[in-house]
């Protein structure tokens, strides 16, 4: 998987949330065969690379993939064992079940020392961490930039390869990154999220404001 991977948990659990606990699919046919029934069907469809939610419908698909800046990845042949009852997601373990389920509990057990950050796995928390220790594991062989994560990484070296994954749907612009994709699309909307406070100018960017701001040289920035 890119990015931040779903671990398998095998330290010491974390305080139990008061969370209502979501029933898995396997639980809910025990006993009467309907999760047995389910496991090991063949199916087509799209699952993300990242955090391995399934899906059908692949217009769908993309605009999830485009919050991680992946892109959508062919899921074809037997379903995972281990099925949300919530979404339509599966996966192999039922820790990753577990993992996966925080994300319609909210539940965010590992708590980063040194801000408020609470992340939903261990190794979403060690990332984190590194935004404090500036610690830069990942390194580009073909050039001197680190990265502190895989996916910065990978954003990273389609630099290099001239890869551009992210495709406007209505013109043939195409760019290395979902957010960059976002900022375009607003030329064919019109939306203009950023305000400058001081005199009401609004722009597609936040890149954009921050240029925009130079020209209040003696006005201190809201």
């Amino acid at each position: 998987m890119e990015g931040w991977e779903v671990e398998e948990e095998r330290e010491a659990e974390p305080p139990k949330s008061k969370h209502q606990r979501v029933q898995t699919e396997a639980e809910a046919g025990a006993g009467t065969g309907d999760g047995a029934a389910a496991v090991g069907s063949v199916t087509l469809g799209f699952v993300c690379g990242k955090c391995g939610l399934w899906l059908q419908d692949k217009e769908r698909m993309q605009a999830h993939c485009l919050g991680h800046d992946i892109p959508v990845t062919t899921y074809e042949g037997e379903k995972k064992p281990h099925a949300c009852l919530v979404c339509k997601y599966r996966c192999d373990t039922s820790s990753q079940l577990k993992i996966h389920q925080r994300t319609h509990t909210g539940e965010k057990p590992y708590a980063c020392s040194k801000c408020d950050f609470r992340a939903t796995t261990n190794s979403n928390l060690k990332a984190h961490e590194r935004t404090h220790t500036e610690e830069k594991p990942f390194a580009c062989g073909m050039c001197t930039f680190r990265a502190a994560h895989a996916c910065s990484m990978k954003r990273h070296q389609r630099i290099h390869t001239g890869e551009k994954p992210f495709a406007c749907s209505q013109c043939d612009y195409k760019t290395t990154a979902s957010h960059a994709l976002k900022v375009h699309e607003r030329t064919h909307t019109g939306e203009k999220p950023y305000l400058c406070h001081v005199c009401g100018y609004r722009c597609s960017s936040n890149r954009h404001l921050k240029i925009h701001k130079r020209k209040h040289k003696n006005v201190v920035a809201v």
